[in-house]
């Protein structure tokens, strides 16, 4: 009996974990998608207004373009003498206006974006807002070589 008993405790944990990684499995899908769509919107927008109109959007509080843990970031590329350099960034404010083509982050963005200027996902480590730790995050990027500009936003992974 309690041989059964102890098979049937490691039965149920079993289906549990699979069904929270299911679960989180469907969570990621869902949030990757909100996130593909709400960079396209970015882009669109930067299209149809500018880019200075689209940055101020992207640094309003509690606007178009920042819903609870998204928020749009945006940097230069594709030009050889700025590529790096963060022009939107409404969740580190320290950033914007200084180049960090220097950094592990932007680095493998800009090499990514590269090799798929229509859109690729990038996961690396980052500091969650909310939280103030230090978790991946996965973004989706594109670039606009129109506004030597690329644009992403991400979401961060349970």
């Amino acid at each position: 009996m309690k041989k059964f008993i102890l098979l049937m405790l490691i039965f149920l944990t079993s289906i549990a974990v699979a069904y929270a990684n299911l679960s989180t499995s469907n969570n990621n899908k869902q949030l990757a998608q909100q996130v593909k769509s709400f960079v396209n919107k970015a882009a669109t927008y930067v299209k149809q207004h500018g880019k200075l109109n689209a940055f101020c959007a992207f640094h309003q509080k509690n606007g178009e373009f920042q819903k609870d843990e998204f928020y749009i970031f945006a940097f230069v590329c594709n030009d050889h003498h700025n590529n790096g350099f963060i022009v939107a960034d409404p969740a580190t404010p320290q950033y914007i206006f200084k180049n960090r083509s220097h950094t592990k982050v932007i680095k493998g963005m800009l090499k990514a974006i590269k090799k798929h200027p229509q859109g690729v996902w990038y996961k690396y480590q980052w500091i969650d807002p909310v939280n103030k730790k230090t978790v991946t995050k996965n973004s989706y990027i594109i670039m606009l070589p129109q506004e030597t500009l690329c644009i992403g936003s991400g979401y961060y992974q349970d």
